[in-house]
């Protein structure tokens, strides 16, 4: 055994003299440089997962003004436009909206020479003036207006592009989603790109002049800011504390040791540091070339049907192709249904002396099937001729003598006209309202009657002002409403205001719903009643798009119309000193005339 001892003991010292500087230095290293090269990483690190994540920001929203670019140019769109059809715009836009993730809404907005000021229905999907200033820029500008703002409490992201007509602005597109949307952009790449959980994002808005606002806040925030600015929103990146590394203390001895390895171990920290780099560099290409590909099948899915999706790098921009793709073909497919002419269109005929034809689009090119016998049957009804007045039937409204030209024969028919005349227009809810006139109850319940006997629903909103029925049919998404009123006019005349697919009647409209009134052509039914008080959400709505600079004092002269209650309501909640004069509905008018 002692003859092995002096091997065994050079042995080890041989080991110590080689293992010793080396265990000491990296004893030296891991309390002193490990910390500080950590430190020094770490903080590189933010650095570039910051640069990252602005970039795919960027990008996200690159692509999302590319899809509003497709959309913006499609002819569908600017057919429709022009040929004020409402109702397809609404499809379209309820089909595209299912493009988009975290959607608040997309609206489109036909518009004319005045802008937002010629919206007219329209008006109100443009929820506050911020809305409004960003739809106006878009008109003026070629790229896809983008901004950020609070509705209702909650901050959104809108992105506006306007619908060209040559180089004349017909319109606009309104994209606005939720705050969510940006997280989940950022969320996206840290889980396409293997990034670090452990890490904060804030995303403030900031507009000259003043203090940027907390948009959205993702993770934990208790660390060092390292703020940077993104091309389109602006962006601060947090790192968390796991990420740092303090610099722990060590006796000054050991901190003049061993300079060389400490210098070495600094060195192969730059070098991985330079690989995350590089790795974050491919990353980052990686988006933007993703981001290129999608936006350039976007523009080729709109011009031929079978477009093939390209790879992508990252699953979320496959997902997002294929939404495109479904919601594309979806939309193709209604639009294919709905062009279909029918065959042969079933002719519906009159009792009247000149035996008048009439097509009810509802019952054209019919296909028989087995329906339940406790199914509700609406069928069109071949009614006698009666005499109507044909000049009550005027250029924008019907009106005339109460008494006399608007007696309960002939509303019943008028009613019987309008409630067929919406059904045909795919309108199955119609608004009822009527003023204070002392023959408004009696048309109002003959009106009511009448609609209801055609299978159309009424919703009742009783004796409110003009605009509130117009209001309504947007806001109960009817499209389709009936206004009793005189008007300006004495209170011995009475009347009817009309909406049908959301707009207004005039000329032409109004002479069909008079041939079918006096052709006695009306469909056949059971329609729904309902009541309700729209009064409150007409004044939340107006108190939200309307702000005073300061308090004013408002003389209102009610003239004893529909107004008396809800005008003086209405100024009072816009905070106005309100004076009322002849607040009273009385259909006698004894102030005053209407007009």
């Amino acid at each position: 055994m002692s003859s092995k001892s002096p091997g065994i003991s050079k042995y080890w010292q041989s080991l110590l003299l080689v293992l010793g500087p080396a265990l000491l230095g990296i004893a030296l290293v891991y309390f002193i440089a490990r910390p500080q090269a950590e430190q020094s990483a770490a903080e590189q690190n933010v650095r570039s997962v910051a640069e990252v994540k602005a970039g795919a920001l960027d990008n996200a929203l690159q692509v999302l003004s590319g899809q509003l670019e497709g959309l913006s140019r499609l002819s569908q769109l600017r057919s429709a436009i022009a040929a004020g059809e409402q109702g397809t715009l609404d499809i379209m836009a309820s089909e595209w909206s299912l493009m988009f993730s975290n959607i608040n809404q997309l609206a489109i907005l036909p518009m004319g020479e005045l802008g937002t000021a010629d919206l007219g229905v329209n008006r109100r999907k443009l929820r506050n003036n911020i809305e409004k200033d960003i739809v106006e820029r878009a008109r003026g500008d070629e790229r896809v207006v983008i901004d950020v703002y609070q509705l209702d409490g909650r901050y959104v992201v809108s992105l506006a592009r306007a619908v060209k007509s040559g180089t004349r602005s017909v319109g606009a597109i309104l994209l606005t989603l939720k705050a969510d949307w940006l997280l989940a952009q950022l969320e996206s790449f840290e889980s396409d790109s293997g990034a670090t959980t452990q890490s904060a994002t804030q995303l403030f808005y900031s507009v000259a002049g003043s203090q940027p606002t907390l948009v959205v806040t993702q993770g934990n925030t208790s660390a060092a800011t390292q703020p940077l600015a993104s091309a389109r929103v602006p962006l601060r990146f947090n790192a968390n504390l796991s990420l740092a590394y303090s610099v722990m203390q060590a006796p000054a001895v050991l901190a003049s040791a061993m300079p060389a390895l400490i210098v070495t171990f600094s060195i192969c920290a730059v070098l991985g540091i330079i690989a995350l780099l590089r790795q974050i560099g491919v990353t980052h290409n990686l988006v933007g070339r993703d981001a290129n590909s999608l936006t350039d099948f976007i523009g080729s899915a709109f011009d031929k049907e079978s477009a093939a999706a390209p790879d992508f790098g990252f699953a979320g921009f496959a997902s997002a192709a294929s939404g495109f793709s479904g919601a594309l073909a979806r939309y193709r497919k209604k639009r294919s249904k709905a062009s279909v002419k029918p065959a042969e269109p079933m002719q519906v005929v009159t009792d009247s002396e000149e035996g008048t034809s009439w097509e009810n689009p509802m019952f054209a090119n019919k296909i028989e099937v087995e329906e339940p016998e406790e199914a509700l049957e609406t069928e069109a009804q071949a009614g006698g001729a009666l005499e109507i007045p044909a000049h009550i039937f005027r250029a924008y409204d019907i009106r005339g003598i109460a008494d006399t030209e608007l007696d309960d024969a002939t509303v019943a028919a008028i009613g019987k006209a309008l409630g067929s005349a919406a059904l045909d227009a795919g309108n199955d809810r119609l608004v009822l309202a009527r003023d204070g006139r002392l023959s408004s109850e009696r048309i109002h319940e003959m009106l009511q009657n009448s609609v209801l006997s055609t299978g159309c629903d009424v919703i009742d909103i009783g004796l409110v002002p003009t605009p509130l029925m117009y209001f309504a049919t947007e806001h109960l998404h009817t499209g389709a409403g009936i206004m009793v009123t005189g008007s300006h006019n004495g209170p011995e005349y009475n009347g009817m205001k009309v909406v049908l697919d959301s707009k207004s009647l005039v000329d032409e409209q109004v002479q069909d719903i008079y041939r079918r009134a006096a052709a006695g052509s009306f469909l056949q039914g059971a329609g729904d009643l309902t009541r309700q008080d729209i009064v409150d959400s007409y004044i939340d709505q107006i108190a939200d798009d309307v702000v005073f600079a300061s308090q004013l004092k408002v003389v209102l002269d009610c003239g004893n119309g529909a107004a008396s209650e809800i005008a003086p309501m209405l100024f009072a909640s816009l905070g106005c000193e309100v004076v009322p004069l002849f607040a009273e509905v009385d259909g006698n008018f004894p102030n005053h005339l209407p007009d």
